[in-house]
């Protein structure tokens, strides 16, 4: 089976080089390995937190209907709103996979932005965070933003009642010809109310409810498993709450798979699956710790890979 693991809510902020192992920063020292064993009980009780602090975020509004426009007294189009990322928020959700979603630097820069004014007041990434910029909201182009983790440079372009995201300049490498889009996404002011971290637990339970929750059979012995908010799970084994990972940092040790974590909250044990969708199936696959021989002897690495086994779940 899977190691028992426990995740912390993990962003990084200035610093793009430190490297999360699923269990703790790891040391030289076996004081600070010590240290991280004694952590897993407290670490378990802050992601109980980090998982139940958010309120409920709403359906996503295209799957209903689209948004009317915003306007000024003018007749001008207001770009003040909260604007999410179609290309990850939506993408995620209707395809159910969320890891090959986030490798864009667009979803690291930007899954939502909040505009206000002739401002974009702060930006909302996977990585980066609280960028801030004055628009010409007269202009098509808007603004010209800068990624902190490349320096390359992309334009903000109004088209209707949407914006367009375009990379108009790279330090390194090729310019990504991907045009990203931003719409409206007023249901998810929520995930703006506070800093990067309450973000990320809204982010998380938004994939809770709109990727996982319902009920599902178990067809190896026919048992009704349910996935309910905010993260809770019955019916599988001893587990009771479980844990997508969201893909925030830069640093992912599950080899661009998805991974959710269910955890039993009495023996605060845990282990790390991946999981994916075929239409009303989902199939989780134990992850187990990666070995390497090193100088004749077998070692863990930080790295995941997926074991022999599988749970098929059928939703109803």
């Amino acid at each position: 089976m899977a190691g028992k693991r426990l995740p912390v809510g993990f962003s990084l902020r200035s610093q793009l080089w430190f490297r999360w192992t699923g269990k703790c920063f790891e040391t030289a020292t076996n004081h600070m390995l010590n240290l991280c064993s004694m952590m897993k009980f407290i670490l378990h009780g802050i992601l109980l937190t980090f998982l139940t602090s958010c309120q409920s975020v709403t359906a996503p509004n295209h799957l209903r209907g689209s948004h009317a426009m915003s306007t000024t007294g003018s007749n001008e189009v207001s770009l003040h709103e909260t604007w999410g990322l179609v290309d990850y928020l939506d993408s995620t959700v209707v395809q159910k996979e969320i890891a090959r979603f986030r490798q864009s630097e667009a979803t690291m820069m930007a899954i939502l932005m909040i505009l206000e004014g002739d401002t974009l007041v702060r930006t909302f990434g996977s990585v980066l965070y609280n960028q801030s910029y004055t628009l010409e909201p007269s202009k098509d182009t808007i603004a010209m933003i800068q990624s902190k983790i490349s320096r390359d440079t992309w334009a903000l372009i109004k088209q209707g009642d949407l914006i367009k995201m375009a990379q108009v300049k790279v330090e390194f490498g090729q310019i990504d010809s991907n045009i990203y889009t931003l719409r409206r996404r007023h249901d998810l002011d929520t995930m703006t109310n506070g800093d990067q971290l309450q973000f990320e637990r809204c982010l998380t339970q938004y994939f809770h409810r709109h990727i996982f929750e319902g009920s599902y059979t178990n067809a190896v012995n026919g048992d009704t498993v349910r996935f309910s908010a905010p993260n809770k799970i019955s019916g599988l084994s001893n587990y009771d709450s479980y844990w997508v990972n969201g893909y925030f940092g830069t640093s992912h040790p599950f080899k661009e798979k998805d991974a959710v974590l269910l955890i039993n909250s009495i023996t605060k044990e845990s282990s790390w699956y991946n999981w994916s969708f075929n239409n009303n199936r989902l199939v989780l696959i134990p992850f187990a710790k990666e070995t390497i021989k090193v100088n004749g002897e077998w070692k863990e690495t930080d790295e995941y890979v997926l074991s022999n086994e599988n749970i098929l779940l059928v939703h109803h």
